[in-house]
């Protein structure tokens, strides 16, 4: 039981991590017409009231893959779509997500350990 607290607590400790940080978009399309404050603003403010909502859910939050989808469709007003989809390439290619994958791996790998086995009460 102990392994299925730690990893729970492990991922909402890196899911907190992640929402309090919104992504600081470095590259902007070269039609963004205010790239540092309006854009940067815009997406910071759909970071918090789209993103952050749904992925700190208490009961149903999504997984790292839905919230990319959401972003990749979303119409986000003030960020143009090059700059949109420019941010959620750069989350896609650094990996920002995967440490999530990568937790949860390391608690299944743990636990099939006891695959069969019985426990006493």
């Amino acid at each position: 039981m102990h392994i299925i607290h730690s990893t729970q607590s492990e991922i909402r400790h890196l899911r907190l991590i992640l929402t309090y940080n919104p992504l600081k978009m470095d590259k902007h399309d070269v039609l963004c017409k205010r790239p540092a404050l309006g854009c940067q603003a815009s997406w910071e403010a759909a970071w918090w009231d789209g993103f952050a909502r749904h992925y700190l859910h208490p009961d149903h939050p999504c997984t790292p893959l839905e919230a990319l989808v959401k972003f990749e469709s979303a119409n986000i007003a003030g960020v143009t779509t090059a700059c949109r989809l420019q941010a959620v390439e750069f989350i896609r290619d650094d990996g920002v997500f995967d440490r999530e994958y990568g937790i949860l791996e390391e608690g299944l790998k743990f636990l099939k350990k006891f695959e069969g086995t019985v426990v006493g009460v």
